[in-house]
């Protein structure tokens, strides 16, 4: 075969190829015709077991995004849960009652793709992973692969990026709540990404429980640091009183998006080891209660291991089987053990740490 015939029939076969946005519609439609059988199911455990006999969830993501109850007005109270179906798509879940327990009053298949007539077309990807990227509005996780790749997707708008973030931050006000609610919209996912990639940082204001915030010498993108390139949110929750901030004061005129991408050199537990011994984590400790310590050194540890979940699971050893216990030192110095045998490095294709063995 010519390298002309070759070349012409690598076109033809890209021509009969569905586009993405095609290949989006078709899987919408297996998941609405595969997720209509959720309607038998009666309660939570039924429903997630149902689930997991139809789905196979890919890395990153979890059983379950969340939930709970809202009430608007005058109106019914609304009991809804949101189910990861695949990497794009989820099962929207609102329930008869707020103990699940009598059956649904609807199902749907979401995802952020249904906004897309609401987003510049040249920014949609690169919102769409930031969509996937932790908050920083009380998470109740936090994965430092969600964030770099949040990170470096918005680095690569380049100039456009300021006005990418503003499409998200409006979503987040002119959808009705009912939808921002539904497609999880969150517009504290903006300022993690904007700290890092700012060029300004400044940090966001937090409560939780009296960590105040140190020099911004050593800390200059608090609540957030970066060790080897791997961020970790060290504070995730806010006062009780009030909201946090308003995302908007960080998007205004002066917002420069710069630097260059987030390139881990360390795998993260390594970096968690490194920066738990430095001399900013004792300046952030002083003052702390000793149980404070504790707690602020198992979140950045959980954040690495959260990390690295795809590819390592820590012993059991190391998981409490309480929520008041904390892993043991031990247990952690074997987890360390074992991610140094593993060699563990970035992948900046994968966006994504990979075994070395």
């Amino acid at each position: 075969m010519t390298a002309l015939r070759a070349a012409a029939l690598l076109l033809l076969l890209a021509s009969c190829a569905p586009s993405p946005i095609q290949e989006e519609a078709d899987r919408r439609d297996r998941w609405r015709q595969v997720a209509s059988g959720a309607f038998v199911c009666r309660t939570r455990p039924q429903l997630e077991a149902f689930l997991d006999r139809i789905r196979s969830l890919p890395p990153r993501r979890p059983r379950n995004s969340g939930g709970g109850s809202f009430q608007l007005g005058p109106q019914a109270a609304v009991h809804d849960d949101l189910y990861p179906l695949d990497e794009d798509f989820d099962l929207y879940t609102i329930w008869n009652d707020q103990a699940r327990e009598s059956g649904f009053r609807s199902v749907e298949v979401v995802s952020f793709s249904d906004l897309r007539p609401r987003i510049p077309r040249s920014s949609f990807e690169a919102l769409r992973i930031l969509h996937r990227s932790p908050t920083a509005n009380g998470p109740a996780s936090v994965d430092p692969v969600r964030l770099i790749r949040a990170v470096n997707a918005v680095l690569a708008l380049g100039t456009e990026a300021p006005s990418a973030l503003k499409a998200y931050d409006d979503l987040s006000r002119q959808l009705p709540f009912e939808e921002v609610r539904k497609h999880s919209i969150d517009e504290y996912r903006i300022l993690p990404v904007v700290q890092l990639a700012g060029g300004k940082p400044s940090p966001f204001l937090l409560g939780d429980g009296g960590v105040e915030i140190p020099e911004a010498s050593a800390w200059p993108l608090f609540p957030l640091t970066v060790e080897g390139d791997v961020p970790f949110l060290v504070v995730t929750d806010y006062q009780l009183a009030g909201r946090p901030e308003d995302v908007r004061a960080r998007l205004g005129p002066e917002l420069r998006v710069q630097g260059k991408p987030l390139s881990p050199s360390l795998n993260p537990v390594e970096a968690v080891e490194r920066l738990t011994a430095s001399a900013r984590w004792a300046l952030l400790l002083s003052g702390q209660s000793a149980r404070r310590g504790v707690e602020l050194k198992r979140r950045v540890r959980n954040q690495a291991l959260e990390a690295l979940a795809p590819i390592y699971r820590p012993p059991d050893e190391y998981s409490p089987r309480s929520c008041c216990e904390d892993p043991s030192e031990a247990a952690w110095r074997e987890v360390v053990a074992e991610v140094r045998a593993m060699e563990i490095r970035w992948d900046p294709g994968r966006q994504d740490f990979v075994r070395s063995r």
